[in-house]
C-alpha cells in the first residue's frame, strides 16, 4: 500500500484591509503569538512537518518572522485564493499524495479536527473533501448547496446571494484536504471571475459537474472556524483562546482567582498548585514553578520562576528568579537579572542587571542596577547604585555578608568588601575593604 504522504497548505497571503493596520492581518496577535503562528503549531500537531504558507509580495514582515518550521511562496499579485493555492502547487513538485488548505486566520481550530478531516478524507477516497461548519444568519462564511441527494454541489459566496441565501445553515469553513494529483489538474481548469481572482471554492463546482468524489465533514464545534476579518473578530476570537488556555491549567492542578482578570500566554508553562491572583499576567515564554503565589496586579514576561515565590503587586521581565523568593509591592525586576534562592526583596524596588545571592534583602525604595551582589547582603531603604556617568554604565560590586546603611549612594565603579558596613546616608566612592566599616559624605573610616 502507497504510504500517505501529505502537506499542508496554509493562506496568508490576503490585505485584511478591514483590520485597518499596516501589519497583515494574520501577524495580529493573540495570547502572545500571531494568528499564523497558532495555526502553524496546529498543522505541525496534525503531523504535517513543514507546512507551506503562501506570503504577500510585501513579505518583509512574514520573513523578519520566519523560522525553520515551515516553507514558503509568495503571491506576487492578490488574485484570489485559487490563484495563491496555484502558486503553492506549482512550486512544490514532490510526490504528495494529500494536501491540507487552510487560511493564516483560522486561529482557533484543533488538531484533532484536523486530523478528523484528514482520516475521514483518505477513508472514503474523496478527491476533495470540505470542512464545513453551522452558522448564524448574518455570517459572512459561504453556504454550502447541496442537490436533492444530499452531495454538495456549489459553495455560494456571500457577494452572489440570492433570497434565500440566510436560510441556509452550513457554510464553507475555508478548510479542506485534497488529492494532489486531482488538485494539480482542477486548479488549471479555473476561470477567473468578474473581479479578477481566481476563487478556489470553484473546485467544488468542477468536482460535481465531472463526478469526481466530493464529501463534506461538518465540525463538531462551530467556534473552531471562526475566521478573523477584523479587530472585533479577533478580539473575540482571543477571549475564546485565553478561555481555553485557563481551562488547560486550572485541568493541571493551578489556581485562577478570578479567570475573568488573569491573562496567560501561549506558550506560559506554570506548575502544580500555583495559585494566580486578580489581574495576574503571565506573557511570552514564562516558566512558573509549583506552589507559587502570583499577584495580585502582578506582570511576568519572559521569564523562570522557582518554586514556592510569592510575587505581589509587581513587574518581572527578563529575569530568573530561584527558589522561595519573595518580591514586591511595587516592584520591578527586570535587565536578565538574577535572583537566588530564598532573597527578598520588598516595596519599590528595581533591579536591573544584577545577580543577587542567596539570601540576600533589599526591604524597600531602593534602585540596584548593573550589580553583583553576594550572599546574605542587607540593602538598607533608600540605596541607589549610582551606575551611569553620563557616558558609559559601570559595575558595582557588594560582597557576602555585607550590610548596606539606609540611604547609601554607591558611585560606580566601586567595591563593598564582605561583612563590610556603611553607615546611613553614605557616599561612596571609593572600594571599601572587607570588615570595615564606612560612614559620611565622603565615606570615610571608621576606626
Amino acid at each position: 500500500m502507497r504510504k500517505n504522504k501529505k502537506l499542508a497548505v496554509v493562506l496568508a497571503a490576503g490585505k485584511g484591509t478591514r483590520m485597518r493596520s499596516e501589519l497583515p492581518k494574520v501577524l495580529h496577535k493573540m495570547c502572545g503569538v500571531s494568528m499564523l503562528e497558532l495555526v502553524l503549531n496546529t498543522v505541525r500537531n496534525t503531523g504535517f512537518s513543514k507546512p507551506l504558507v503562501v506570503i504577500p509580495d510585501s513579505s518583509s514582515n512574514f520573513l523578519d518572522d520566519k523560522n525553520d518550521y515551515y516553507d514558503y511562496v509568495v503571491q506576487k499579485k492578490p488574485l484570489g485564493t485559487g490563484h495563491a493555492l496555484l502558486q503553492a502547487v506549482s512550486k512544490n513538485k514532490e510526490d504528495f499524495n494529500t494536501v491540507l488548505v487552510l487560511s493564516g486566520d483560522n486561529p482557533l481550530i484543533r488538531s484533532n479536527t484536523l486530523q478528523a478531516l484528514e482520516e475521514y478524507h483518505i477513508s472514503e477516497l474523496n478527491m476533495m473533501t470540505i470542512l464545513t461548519t453551522e452558522i448564524s444568519n448574518d455570517s459572512d462564511f459561504g453556504r454550502i448547496i447541496r442537490d436533492s441527494s444530499g452531495n454538495v454541489k456549489k459553495i455560494i459566496e456571500v457577494s452572489e446571494s440570492t433570497n434565500d441565501f440566510e436560510l441556509i445553515k452550513e457554510g464553507n469553513s475555508g478548510i479542506y484536504c485534497f488529492q494532489m494529483e486531482w488538485l494539480r489538474e482542477k486548479l488549471k481548469k479555473l476561470e477567473t471571475s468578474s473581479t479578477g481572482e481566481i476563487y478556489l471554492t470553484d473546485l467544488v463546482e468542477l468536482a460535481y459537474q465531472s463526478n469526481d468524489k466530493l464529501g463534506s465533514l461538518r465540525v463538531a464545534d462551530p467556534i473552531e472556524t471562526l475566521g478573523v476579518n477584523n479587530r472585533i473578530q479577533l478580539s473575540q476570537a482571543t477571549e475564546i483562546l485565553q478561555r481555553r488556555i485557563q481551562e488547560k491549567w486550572l485541568m493541571a492542578g493551578v489556581s485562577i482567582e478570578d479567570p475573568a482578570t488573569v491573562y496567560i500566554d501561549v506558550n506560559a508553562k506554570i506548575g502544580e498548585d500555583t495559585t494566580l491572583k486578580p489581574n495576574s499576567h503571565i506573557k511570552g515564554t514564562t516558566f512558573v514553578g509549583t506552589k507559587c503565589e502570583i499577584g495580585p496586579n502582578t506582570i511576568i514576561k519572559n521569564s523562570l520562576i522557582g518554586n514556592g515565590c510569592k510575587l505581589n503587586s509587581s513587574v518581572v521581565n527578563d529575569t530568573t528568579i530561584e527558589e522561595q523568593v519573595r518580591i514586591g509591592p511595587f516592584s520591578y525586576i527586570r535587565g536578565e537579572s538574577y535572583i537566588c534562592r530564598g532573597v527578598h526583596i520588598g516595596a519599590s524596588v528595581e533591579v536591573n542587571r544584577t545577580h543577587l545571592g542567596e539570601n540576600s534583602m533589599i526591604s524597600h525604595f531602593a534602585y540596584l542596577g548593573d550589580t553583583e551582589i553576594g550572599i546574605n547582603v542587607n540593602i538598607g531603604a533608600g540605596t541607589v547604585t549610582c551606575n551611569y556617568d553620563g557616558t558609559k554604565k559601570h559595575k558595582t560590586l557588594i560582597m557576602d555578608n555585607a550590610f548596606i546603611g539606609s540611604g547609601t549612594m554607591l558611585i560606580a565603579p566601586v567595591t563593598i568588601g564582605s561583612n563590610a558596613i556603611t553607615g546611613a546616608g553614605t557616599v561612596v566612592r571609593e572600594d571599601v575593604e572587607p570588615n570595615t566599616t564606612v560612614v559620611g559624605v565622603p565615606a570615610k573610616l571608621v576606626q
